[in-house]
């Protein structure tokens, strides 16, 4: 039994040299349970469970050591990995050039390989593609795509000058240029977040200058949708899909609300509703009168296909969703008892979250949480709340972005927003780009990720998305 164990595990190290000829760094920790991966040049973390399948004696505790050093003439990786049950070691890997690395991948069983993959962030495996054939297969097969995006964890993303990428987890930042297409005067103006897939409204606030596009950032590829007469900005979009047909046929929807531009003379026979068919690239109109308001502080959601928003009508404040298999906008639920700042996200995968914040009180807030929106009757209710003196407004004032935000464990609010930093010597005050950690405690953590000094800078409406990383194609 015992070499049986040790052969399983001389077979699992092979797969390690595997994963380091793509970038992998392994930073391994209790085998049997789990291992944390961080990934260089990203800074990504993940957890994956592997050994599920293997017989250990249940006395025997066995854990992994990795140790990465790097020479600072050739510059070339040295890798160890020690393998010890409680205190002896049974096994120390040979270094990369050495003739003991011949075991076989093909004896590993495929679902631990799969198991593994579905654990590595979607960039490492974009750069494993080419080194195999049957990763390859795997990697690009929609099965594992969409497996793959909902094992992912969320991150914060934004588009201003660069493409910034925030991981609440291991709190680095990665920063990339912002592609060619979204550069002036083409910029992003909001997006909505779908799968991975952004949908990116571009252009600046001339009425009629506006393009829509699809990106995924992880593909690195970008497409147009082209409007049926005109793009406008009083357009709100949405991005779902038909929960009874595949998830990739991706809808987009488009609807008007003039209320907001008093001063601009409108089409009155263009369309106020129409959805964008991915898979026959068409517009269809539909027969639906636009009689709400959408709060325009408060981005949608995209949550299980569907689309929700803040909107109001005769005073009062509701959830108002689009359902794309039927092609309907239908009444929610009632929002909570109004606050100055509400901001929408997804909870949960399936259910809403709504943080509410006094611009006067900025010190209270409370945080509120339907049930299953797939549920007959959606309701919010109270999840928690802070008060403390030292929890910082998300909005600092009205003409900074607003802030982006979701409910992480343990009732904790996961938030990136602006911040003007007062008190230097700067005639102007630096915009600084906050992230915060936030629970009923109060503030467990806030990082300056990013700071903008004199008339230079040029913000967004929001802050930032959030987002998350994927595999998925482009649907058009």
């Amino acid at each position: 039994m015992c070499m049986m164990v040790m052969i399983r595990f001389l077979l699992l190290a092979s797969f390690f040299m595997k994963l380091m000829r793509v970038g992998f760094s392994l930073c391994v920790v209790d085998t049997l349970r789990c291992i944390y991966v961080t990934e260089n040049d990203i800074g990504f973390g993940f957890c994956m469970t592997i050994l599920r399948g293997f017989r250990v004696k249940k006395n025997l505790q066995i854990y992994e050591k990795l140790q990465l050093a790097q020479s600072d003439k050739k510059k070339e990786r040295k890798k160890e990995i020690i393998l010890t049950s409680e205190t002896t070691r049974i096994f120390q890997r040979a270094p990369m050039d050495s003739p003991k690395r011949s075991w076989s991948l093909s004896t590993l069983p495929p679902e631990l390989i799969e198991e593994l993959l579905y654990r590595a962030p979607p960039e490492s495996l974009i750069r494993a593609k080419p080194t195999c054939k049957q990763w390859y297969s795997l990697i690009t097969s929609k099965r594992f795509i969409y497996n793959h995006l909902d094992r992912s964890r969320k991150r914060f993303i934004r588009t201003v000058g660069t493409v910034q990428i925030l991981d609440p987890v291991t709190r680095t930042r990665s920063e990339t240029p912002l592609p060619k297409e979204f550069q002036r005067p083409y910029g992003v103006r909001t997006m909505v977040h779908c799968d991975g897939l952004l949908l990116c409204m571009c252009g600046y606030f001339n009425y009629r200058n506006t393009n829509l596009a699809i990106w995924n950032p992880v593909l690195k590829k970008i497409t147009w949708i082209k409007p049926s007469t005109c793009f406008t900005t009083s357009d709100y979009y949405g991005i779902g899909y038909d929960i009874k047909k595949p998830r990739y046929e991706y809808k987009i929807l488009r609807f008007t609300d003039h209320l907001y531009d008093h001063n601009v003379t409108y089409d009155e026979d263009g369309p106020e509703v129409e959805v964008y068919e991915c898979k026959t690239s068409s517009w269809r109109t539909l027969d639906t009168e636009v009689d709400w308001q959408v709060d325009l502080s408060c981005k949608g959601a995209a949550v299980m296909g569907n689309m929700y928003w803040v909107a109001s009508k005769h005073d009062e404040q509701y959830i108002l969703g689009f359902d794309f298999s039927v092609e309907r906008f239908k009444d929610v639920c009632f929002c909570p008892p109004p606050a100055f700042n509400n901001y929408l996200a997804c909870y949960n995968g399936d259910r809403l979250s709504l943080l509410q914040q006094d611009e006067e009180e900025p010190w209270d807030i409370v945080v509120w949480v339907t049930n299953k929106l797939a549920d007959v009757d959606v309701s919010f209710t109270k999840y928690f709340s802070v008060s403390r003196p030292d929890v910082p407004a998300l909005l600092d004032h009205t003409d900074m972005a607003n802030p982006v935000y979701f409910i992480g464990k343990q009732k904790r609010i996961i938030a990136w927003c602006e911040r003007e930093v007062f008190g230097g010597d700067d005639e102007i005050p630096p915009t600084c780009i906050i992230f915060n950690e936030i629970d009923e405690g109060g503030v467990r953590t806030q990082l300056e990720t990013e700071r903008h000094c004199g008339y230079g800078y040029f913000g967004t409406f929001f802050c930032g998305y959030v987002y998350v990383s994927s595999l998925v194609p482009l649907p058009v």
